[in-house]
C-alpha cells in the first residue's frame, strides 16, 4: 500500500474519531455508501475500517451498515432514503456519485467523503477551507501541471485524448480541468465521450491512431474495462496517464 493511501486512511480515521469525540456514546452506527464495487473504493473502505479499529472503533462497539449502489444512480437514491430513515451516527461515502445524493438529502448527520475529485466543483462543499455544511473529507485532485510534466518525460504530445463519461461528475470535472489547462501546453485536448461499454472498442481504435497519449478520468465505465483500454494503448504504442493511483 502506497504512502499516499496510508496518509489518506489516517486522515479519514482522524476526521471520524474527531467527530465521535464530540459526544460520548458506547455504541456507534455508521452508514457506508459505495457508488460501485471499484477496487479503489473497496481498498479505501478497508483501510478506513482498519485505522478506525486501531483507534478503538472496531466491530465490538461500532456497527457498519455497508451498501453498494452498483454504479446505479437510482439505486443510490434509494439507499440514501434508507439511510435517512435509520438513526446513524455518521455516514461515509465513497465516490462523488455516492456523496452528492447523501449530502443533498441528509443534513443532520456528519458525512465523511472519500474518492471525490473536486468537492467544491461537485457542489458538495462550499469551499476547500470549510465545507459550510455537515460534510468533510479528502479530495483526490492532483495538480494537472505535475501530470503533464510527467507525461513530457515519456512522449512529445500534440494530441491528448481524454476518456470521460457524461453523468459522472468526477469524470466531467477532470475533462473540464484538462480543457482549462490546454492553453498552457502545446497540445490539443480531444474529448472522447464513452457512454456505454461498446464505445470503447468502437471509438478507441481511431483515437489511438490519432493521439500520442490518452488521459484516463475517474469513470466507473472506464474502470470496468481498464485492462482492455491499457492493452489497446500498449499495442498502439500510445502513452496512458491518470491521476488515479490504482489504475
Amino acid at each position: 500500500m502506497g504512502a499516499t493511501k496510508k496518509l489518506l486512511f489516517s486522515g479519514m480515521a482522524f476526521l471520524i474519531v474527531a467527530i465521535f469525540s464530540i459526544e460520548a456514546q458506547a455504541d456507534r452506527k455508521i452508514g457506508v455508501l459505495l457508488f460501485s464495487g471499484e477496487v479503489r473504493y473497496l481498498e479505501e473502505l478497508k483501510g478506513m475500517q482498519e485505522r478506525l479499529a486501531e483507534e478503538g472503533f472496531g466491530e465490538n462497539n461500532t456497527a457498519f451498515i455497508i451498501e453498494n449502489a452498483d454504479a446505479n444512480k437510482a439505486r443510490a437514491a434509494e439507499l440514501v432514503q434508507q439511510f435517512a430513515a435509520t438513526k446513524l451516527d455518521l455516514i461515509i461515502t465513497l465516490g462523488t456519485s455516492a456523496t452528492i445524493p447523501v449530502s443533498r438529502e441528509i443534513k443532520d448527520v456528519p458525512i465523511v467523503f472519500c474518492g471525490v475529485y473536486d468537492p467544491v466543483g461537485a457542489g458538495i462543499a462550499k469551499a476547500l477551507e470549510s465545507s459550510g455544511n455537515n460534510t468533510t473529507g479528502v479530495s483526490s485532485k492532483t495538480p494537472l501541471s505535475k501530470l503533464m510534466e510527467i507525461l513530457g518525460y515519456f512522449r512529445h504530445v500534440k494530441r491528448l485524448a481524454v476518456l470521460y463519461t457524461t453523468g459522472e461528475k468526477n469524470s466531467e470535472l477532470q475533462l473540464k480541468d484538462m480543457q482549462e489547462t490546454e492553453k498552457n501546453y502545446a497540445f490539443k485536448i480531444i474529448p472522447v465521450r464513452l457512454s456505454k461499454i461498446d464505445d470503447i472498442e468502437q471509438l478507441l481504435p481511431e483515437v489511438l491512431r490519432t493521439a500520442e497519449a490518452v488521459f484516463i478520468t475517474g469513470s466507473n465505465l472506464v474502470d470496468s474495462r481498464i485492462s482492455l483500454i491499457t492493452d489497446m494503448a500498449v499495442n498502439a504504442k500510445v502513452v496512458t496517464i491518470t491521476h488515479l493511483e490504482d489504475l
